[in-house]
């Protein structure tokens, strides 16, 4: 779901996150979840997690959709789409962007990338990953 580089920031898997979600228990709605770190020139600028939820549950259900934005953070989302289809949501906080966003053809799935607020050009990540993960790249 996250290619090793994406515009120039290297992506590298966190082992642990993938444990870390597996021991979160049955409480969650939450089945599987990845989450990469972000690097650029060696430092940390972001991450990107995705989440596929438990059978069962989709990304289609108001409820869910609400239960997602509210475990995100707090803030209030501009929407915006990108490639023509996929809606993309964006909490601005002083020092991060929060993007949300639930593939259009996997109903079980959301990813949230975070970037650090002085990353270069962040919607050409946001765009590059969707292409990714539409298999467009």
């Amino acid at each position: 779901m996250v290619p090793e580089k994406v515009d120039g920031l290297v992506a590298t898997q966190e082992a642990s996150a993938a444990t870390a979600f597996a021991a979160v228990g049955p409480h969650s709605a939450v089945a599987e979840g990845q989450v990469w770190t972000l690097r650029q020139n060696g430092l940390v600028v972001g991450s990107v997690q995705v989440s596929q939820l438990k059978g069962g549950l989709t990304t289609t259900s108001d409820r869910i959709r609400r239960g997602i934005y509210g475990a995100i953070n707090t803030g209030t989302y501009r929407w915006f789409k990108v490639r023509g289809k996929q809606w993309v949501g964006l909490q601005s906080q002083p020092q991060l962007l929060i993007y949300l966003w639930m593939p259009t053809d996997r109903r079980d799935v959301y990813v949230v990338l975070q970037l650090k607020s002085d990353v270069v050009n962040p919607e050409q990540v946001v765009e590059d990953l969707i292409a990714y993960q539409e298999g467009a790249a």
